[in-house]
């Protein structure tokens, strides 16, 4: 049993990569991961999970969602999910982690944890 007819939402990968200005000093860049989704392709768990973090001057609070996302996609942790269909069009997430739920010798989907994230990837 599938469960992509339960996907509600589109998500482009992005990854980031590393190139050199002309000063020689590293610039990041971020490049789509294979082509733009025609089909739903991932669904928000509607929980959030928060967690302590300590960024130096103190601890704060820091919230995860899980996502489900199609078998087919590539993704790693660092990666960024741009939602481009959905609910939550717009939204940009950081991966931290990438769980393949398997069958016995099928992968089934992809679960990950994500973080909001801002930025450009352009």
């Amino acid at each position: 049993m599938s469960i992509a007819r339960l996907f509600d939402h589109q998500v482009r990968v992005y990854r980031m990569t590393r190139t050199r200005d002309a000063t020689g000093d590293p610039v990041p860049t971020w490049a789509a991961q294979g082509s733009a989704p025609t089909v739903n392709n991932a669904r928000a768990d509607e929980a959030l999970m928060g967690a302590q973090q300590n960024r130096g001057a103190g601890d704060e609070m820091v919230t995860r969602r899980r996502w489900f996302l199609d078998a087919g996609l590539t993704v790693l942790e660092n990666d960024v999910l741009s939602v481009t269909a959905g609910q939550e069009t717009g939204a940009k997430l950081r991966v931290h982690s990438v769980v393949r739920a398997n069958k016995p010798l099928v992968l089934h989907h992809i679960e990950v944890n994500v973080d909001p994230w801002e930025g450009s990837l352009t």
